[in-house]
């Protein structure tokens, strides 16, 4: 079961779902008010969705990858539902409840300016800016393509976010002090080029796991998009173990 960052939607795993179809029963979906799903009009939770929809398709048991907020609803779902989960690989995120250590990036500020001046089409280039071209490269080093789909999807979830009504809610008590709970195999992903303390906070996080590992590639906070054959590669490696 694939699940999208919070810039994106489900055709985020093209790549992916095309690999592991042969292999796999493959799922990807739309979470709540992104992509082609009904915006929220009630108060949600992501994990306690994805709980509804494998039981609505039948699946018993599955393994979880997901990115960025995706990442972060499959580690919910890891500690609410532990019976219904094999493996579990977080893209690009950190456990609920971590507090970061570090200063937001500057470009953090602007986009809050962008998005409060109502300017969707420059909160839109800030945000790909900051989560795919990332820190310590150039807009150039990245695949025009990814940009242009990135840009795409982005801006398809800035538009529908003025549609939402209801509030999301993450699992409580937060999953940053449930780690050793997990005991499952996990394979964390990161991105060189993504918010450094997304990738670095995992050398102290992953002691608490029982079986978990790390794999960091050159990319920014969508790497299945940037290098979707590595990153097919590790996920293959990790789910036939």
């Amino acid at each position: 079961v694939f699940i999208h960052a919070g810039i994106a939607d489900l055709s985020m795993w093209d790549a992916q779902l095309a690999a592991f179809a042969t292999d796999y029963q493959v799922l990807a979906y739309d979470l709540r008010g992104l992509g082609q799903s009904d915006a929220p009009q009630t108060d949600y939770s992501h994990y306690k969705d994805l709980h509804a929809l494998l039981d609505a398709l039948s699946m018993e048991r599955v393994a979880l990858v997901g990115t960025s907020m995706g990442g972060m609803t499959a580690i919910d779902f890891t500690l609410a539902y532990p019976e219904r989960v094999s493996h579990l690989v977080p893209v690009c995120c950190l456990p609920v409840g971590y507090d970061f250590k570090s200063d937001p990036p500057p470009i953090t500020k602007e986009i809050n300016a962008a998005w409060e001046a109502g300017d969707m089409e420059k909160t839109n280039q800030l945000e790909v800016q900051a989560w795919i071209v990332g820190f310590g490269r150039e807009a150039h080093e990245v695949s025009a393509a990814v940009l242009d789909k990135v840009l795409a999807m982005n801006g398809h979830v800035l538009e529908r976010e003025k549609a939402h009504n209801g509030s999301h809610h993450w699992l409580e008590p937060n999953a940053i002090g449930r780690l050793s709970e997990i005991n499952v195999p996990v394979q964390v992903i990161s991105g060189q080029y993504d918010r450094s303390e997304l990738t670095t906070a995992w050398s102290e996080l992953l002691p608490e796991i029982k079986d978990a590992k790390q794999a960091i590639l050159s990319t920014g906070h969508l790497p299945n998009l940037e290098q979707p054959e590595r990153f097919n590669e590790i996920l293959r490696e990790f789910l036939s173990q």
